[in-house]
Parts: structure tokens; C-alpha cells; sequence
């Protein structure tokens, strides 16, 4: 990894160039944003945060390093940050502890896989129809891509994505699976394709079977699917479906997942529970961002801060309360959502975080017409 720094601490530069892999050079302000680099480990002393979020390309990650006194910090929102891969450091730290820092951080972003999960605080929050959305534009806008839609939610997972009635499932696949032995021609044989590039597999909806898959059967699935696919999309249910074991098995495998809620109260409480009874007993990434959909400007509902607060996660998109939001649902029609200008900005944040981590290159611009980009059933 080659690293870029215009930080001083000549001790700092000489622990970081000792990690094998790393590759670490002091660069001068004026020609640092011109070389070519993986990282970047910048100082206060010498740069802003204003300055980096204008000439950064937003690829590249960057560590900030700043001091106690520094106020600039405060300034930004920690979304925002996240979203320009910026990373806060406090620089008060001993060299051999911040070096650990450094690299842990780089080293983490570097080895994250192509697999992302949504996972809902609880039941009816969207995570269906926004992981579905999100899959389906992703296909849309980067067409030289291909995308894997999955739900291990204990239900079929596709009826935001078609009106056809698709029968196979992924109960199809169980034997071969089991056995480790599920071949690319197989999967995509009992996959339906939305697009050329938009597979989808739909999940196991019978409530008996849905409790029968083994969680390495769900490994080997999702092996052969990230390694044969750019991008994979899960929908990995709610705090409510932590009893099937392939939406733990999910959870696990997906390196980068986001929760969904809303503003409810009910909403946090099932998520403490799965976090504090099953979660936390987990081998996986963290959560990265909250996702608050339905969202309501009122004086009796959690405000994003306090959100933020209590689920200790900032964030990425705040989606608003649809008018007929029940009839779309009922329907499994997505119009009224991509209608709606505040909602399509939210998901295209997340879209764009996504496409930006995967260096996917977009085709479909989002002034092209939402309407066209989703016939229903194409």
C-alpha cells in the first residue's frame, strides 16, 4: 500500500514503513494531491479538513490527524466524514499506538469484501423494498457490472423487484449446497434475471424449511456468489428472524451492512435485544450506518441526533414518509418512492457510498428518468 503524508513526526513515518506491505513517503502541500497513492496520513499543523474534502478524490482513504485543541472537527458530521473516507485520529496518542491505528484502519477498508447486508431494527421498517431498490439502480447505472440480489430473510425477497411469479427458490440449491458442490451454470440456472446484470435469487418463504439450512450451507452459497458476481446485495430481515441461521450466517459474511430503523421507540428496543441476547456474540464487521426511513419532522419522534445517539452509528440517509406509502406497499409497486425527490436523494447517498467503496463507473445518470429505469416485470 503506498501511503502519502505531509505530517512531520519523522518516528510516526518510520513505525508506519517497518509494517510490511506499507509504504510510506513524505509528500510536500503543494505536489500532494498530484502524486499517486493508496492513503493518505495528513496533520492538522499542515492542512484542513476544508481542504481535503475539496481535492481528496474521494476514493482514497484518508487519516486526519489532529490535536486536543483542534475545533474544526466539530464542524462535520461524522456521515459526512465517513462517506469522503475520512478518518478522525487523535495525534495525542503515543507513536507505537497510533501507528496501530493507522494501520488497522487501512488494512480493515483494504480487505472488506463485495458482499452488502441490510438488516432491519425490526419488521416493517423497509428493508425489502430499500435493499431491492438499491440493487435494482445499482444494475441500472453500472451496466458493465453484475449484481446478486439475495434475501435470507426467511421470505421470497422479490416482490419489489417483478410482477412475474418466478417459482424456483433457493430451496433448489439446498442439496448441492450442503455438499459444496453448487456450480455457477446451477446457481444461475434457479436465479431469475431482473437485467442482464441484475440476478436474483429468491429466498426460502416456507416456514419449516426456512429453519433447516445449516449455516455453512449459506457460506458456500455466498463463496460462489461474491467470487462470481461484482457486487452482492442482502436482505438479511430483522431482529425478529435471529433464529434462522441463514440470516445469521448473512450477517457474518457481509462486510459491509447497514441497519435500517425508523423513529419508533419499539424499533430501538428490538434492536438492543438482538444486539445485547445474539449480536454481540457475533464474529462480523459492525454495522457501518443507520438508515432512517419513513422519517417524520415531529416534536413526539427521535430526531436523527438522538438516533445517532442511541444506536451509536451515524446516519447515511434519512428517507421521508412517502404519501401513499401503505398503497405502494400493498401494491409492490416502487413508483411512489423513486417519485419522491428527498427519498431518491437519501437512497442515492447510499448508492453512491456503494459504488465509490466498489470503483464502479455509472452509466445510468439519476437525471435519466427514474420512471423508464423500472418497468415493473421487464
Amino acid at each position: 500500500m503506498v501511503i502519502r503524508t505531509n505530517c512531520e513526526n519523522g518516528r510516526l513515518i518510520d513505525e508506519i514503513s517497518k509494517v510490511e506491505g506499507f509504504d510510506i513517503k513524505y509528500e510536500d502541500d503543494e505536489n500532494l494531491y498530484d502524486v499517486n497513492y493508496d492513503a493518505l496520513v495528513l496533520d492538522e499543523l499542515s492542512t484542513n479538513l476544508s481542504e481535503i474534502c475539496d481535492y481528496k478524490d474521494k476514493e482514497i482513504k484518508c487519516i486526519f490527524l489532529y490535536g486536543d485543541l483542534y475545533n474544526q472537527i466539530y464542524e462535520y458530521d461524522r456521515d459526512f466524514l465517513e462517506l469522503n473516507n475520512i478518518v478522525m485520529l487523535n495525534k495525542s496518542d503515543d507513536v507505537e499506538m497510533l501507528t496501530k491505528f493507522i494501520v488497522d484502519k487501512l488494512s480493515k477498508n483494504k480487505d472488506l469484501n463485495n458482499v452488502y447486508g441490510f438488516f432491519g431494527a425490526d419488521s416493517k421498517v423497509g428493508t425489502t423494498m430499500i435493499s431491492s431498490l438499491i440493487a435494482k439502480i445499482i444494475a441500472r447505472r453500472s451496466k458493465d457490472k453484475t449484481v446478486f440480489y439475495l434475501s435470507l430473510s426467511g421470505q421470497s425477497g422479490i416482490e419489489w423487484l417483478s410482477t412475474i411469479d418466478y417459482k424456483s427458490n433457493i430451496n433448489e440449491s439446498k442439496i448441492s449446497m450442503r455438499n459444496n458442490m453448487l456450480s455457477l451454470p446451477e446457481l444461475k440456472k434457479i436465479s431469475y434475471a431482473v437485467y442482464p446484470n441484475l440476478f436474483v435469487l429468491k429466498g426460502e418463504s416456507n416456514l419449516v424449511e426456512g429453519q433447516q439450512y445449516h449455516q455453512k450451507e449459506i457460506y458456500n452459497l455466498l463463496n460462489l456468489i461474491r467470487s462470481n458476481f461484482d457486487i452482492v446485495i442482502l436482505d438479511l430481515g430483522n431482529s425478529n428472524n435471529l433464529t434462522l441461521r441463514m440470516t445469521y450466517a448473512g450477517l457474518m459474511k457481509a462486510d459491509n451492512k447497514i441497519l435500517i430503523t425508523n423513529q419508533f421507540n419499539k424499533s430501538l428496543y428490538m434492536y438492543e435485544n438482538s444486539k445485547n441476547q445474539v449480536l454481540k456474540y457475533f464474529d462480523m464487521q459492525p454495522f457501518r450506518f443507520i438508515m432512517v426511513n419513513n422519517y417524520i419532522d415531529s416534536s413526539f419522534l427521535y430526531k436523527l441526533r438522538k438516533l445517532e445517539e442511541y444506536y451509536k452509528l451515524s446516519v447515511i440517509a434519512k428517507l421521508p414518509f412517502v404519501e401513499d406509502n401503505f398503497k405502494a406497499q400493498y401494491d409492490g409497486n416502487p413508483e411512489v418512492f423513486l417519485q419522491d425527490k428527498e427519498f431518491m436523494r437519501g437512497i442515492t447517498k447510499v448508492i453512491e457510498w456503494i459504488e465509490r467503496k466498489q470503483n464502479f463507473t455509472v452509466f445510468e445518470k439519476k437525471k435519466k428518468g427514474i420512471k423508464k429505469i423500472f418497468n415493473r416485470g421487464v
